[in-house]
């Protein structure tokens, strides 16, 4: 019964969140550079930042929680 509530909010959520997720993550991957050379520098500031990034991290947490979120 709990699924039937939340499925429109879940849609809603894959909607707004792939889009989101991915530009985020694009925009990751061209600042990947940057990053490279702060974590050089302050390798402590952004720990597993490189791997976070190649690994579309901000899309895949977003979606994890989605299902978390319907699986109750």
């Amino acid at each position: 019964m709990g699924y039937i509530f939340r499925l429109p909010f879940y849609l809603i959520g894959i909607f707004v969140w792939i889009p989101l997720g991915i530009l985020i993550s694009l925009l990751n991957i061209l600042t990947l550079p940057i990053f490279g050379i702060v974590m050089l520098v302050l390798p402590s500031v952004f720990p597993n930042k490189a791997k976070d990034i190649l690994s579309f991290g901000t899309l895949r947490r977003g979606v994890n929680n989605l299902n978390a979120f319907i699986r109750g």
